[in-house]
């Protein structure tokens, strides 16, 4: 149940007057973009994701068996009904687990011809516990892509199967670590190296490619040392790109690619300013959008620009709401967050399952109840970010 709300309407410019606040200094001013927070609802303390459902934000988490979900009015953030059933129902094409002492199978639910019902297909892969948490599957166009770390044992392995029979159609050698960057586009199937296990490559990532059909797969060309974040529509892909020293934060530059085609040609490459966060050791951090709206995200940057490491932000600035331009690359002020509203726990950057975009708004849980980082919140927040 959501408890009690305040409604907040406050632009950028009576935020930076109060805050006394210049609207940012690596960044471009927010001045131009009219983000505002326009909602905010108290949640109870507990462990959130959010998502939409049919047109109403869906907060999962919190108490009580199966599970437990708010759904709230997109604008208002008033809360319409609680269900105890999951955002996503069960679907044909759906990764299903099944735990046992040796190791966890990776299967697809499949629907019956005769029957209509579901039920699980082929074994895909068997995991250990911690492989599979550290694995990622993506879905498109009646596919389903499953990248099972240590799937091979000396090697991970990248599984593409229907989404109809749940069946393996090819299956590749590939290592890209824990915790990979996995979409699928236009072109086909994209993989690379993240950095949200600490991990770096020892020289340069490679960015796997499979086209539409095809049983290749390809590196198509190299993305620095360590990718913060990497998003893929259409025909386009954008990526935060780290170069320089893996092992020295210090020694590590920021750019953001826009690649486009099946070959990932290289249009822009645009300075950055948003370090990986603190968990693990050395993470990225998370944007939320689209390229028509914009890429969104949180960041806690002091009047000094780029924080000088890893893990590093100024906790006496406030959060603020960031923009990424689709078109340019460009990082911008969208609107600043004061403490009493999100609290002092908020980790320095977005992080998984905290926030979306949605309706030309960017909703984000905020309030957290234990140390930066934690998934715990008490709070959803809503920030118009479109017209």
């Amino acid at each position: 149940m959501v408890g009690r709300r305040r409604a907040l309407l406050i632009t950028v410019a009576a935020l930076t007057t109060v805050l006394g606040l210049s609207g940012g200094t690596s960044y471009a001013s927010g001045a131009n973009e009219m983000g505002r927070l326009s909602a905010s609802a108290w949640l109870p303390p507990a462990v959130y994701s959010v998502s939409f459902d049919d047109g109403l934000v869906a907060l999962s988490g919190g108490q009580g068996k199966g599970c437990p979900t708010s759904l709230l009015d997109p604008v208002t953030l008033r809360l319409v009904r609680s269900t105890n059933t999951c955002p996503q129902s069960a679907a044909s094409g759906q990764v299903v687990v099944d735990f046992g002492m040796q190791g966890d199978e990776i299967r697809l639910e499949v629907k019956n011809p005769v029957t209509r019902r579901l039920s699980p297909g082929p074994v895909l892969l068997t995991l250990q516990n911690w492989d599979w948490n550290h694995s990622e599957v993506a879905e498109g166009n009646g596919l389903v892509w499953i990248y099972g770390l240590n799937g091979l044992g000396k090697h991970s392995e990248l599984v593409e199967a229907s989404a109809k029979d749940g069946r393996a159609l090819h299956r590749f050698a590939v290592d890209a670590a824990a915790d990979p960057y996995l979409f699928v586009d236009a072109d086909g199937l994209w993989l690379t190296e993240g950095i949200w296990g600490g991990q770096f490559c020892p020289s340069a990532c490679p960015l796997w490619h499979v086209a539409p059909g095809s049983a290749r797969l390809v590196a198509e060309r190299n993305l620095g040392v360590g990718t913060q974040w990497l998003v893929a529509f259409g025909h386009s892909i954008w990526a935060d790109v780290l170069s320089g020293t893996p092992g020295d934060p210090t020694a590590l530059k920021q750019t953001i690619w826009r690649l486009d085609g099946p070959r990932a040609q290289l249009v822009f490459q645009q300075s950055a300013h948003l370090l990986p966060s603190d968990i693990f050791g050395g993470t990225g951090y998370v944007v939320e959008g689209d390229p028509q709206l914009g890429f969104f995200t949180l960041s806690q940057d002091g009047p000094s620009g780029t924080p000088r490491a890893i893990g590093t932000c100024d906790t006496k600035v406030p959060m603020r709401v960031v923009r990424v331009d689709p078109a340019s690359g460009r990082q911008s002020y969208v609107a600043a967050l004061p403490v009493d509203l999100v609290g002092t726990g908020l980790d320095c950057h977005l992080v998984a399952s905290q926030g979306l975009v949605a309706d030309d708004a960017f909703y984000f849980l905020a309030g957290p109840t234990g140390p930066p980082g934690s998934d715990q919140y008490t709070e959803v927040v809503r920030a118009q970010v479109g017209s």
